[in-house]
């Protein structure tokens, strides 16, 4: 789960640790989506977003 600990971003700003993972060419869209959301929405069993909104 990405950004779950804010210890590991002292001195960078939050975006530009977003985007340096979303922008990363050595990781496939699976494991991105898996690390920008889909784990969390595994473990907390959350639904999945409604793409229509």
């Amino acid at each position: 789960m990405w950004a779950s600990d804010k210890t590991v971003t002292f001195g960078y700003r939050w975006g530009d640790l977003l985007y340096s993972l979303r922008d990363d060419p050595e990781l496939s869209s699976e494991e991105k989506a898996w690390l920008l959301g889909g784990t969390a929405r595994k473990v907390l069993n959350w639904p999945a977003a409604d793409k229509a909104q």
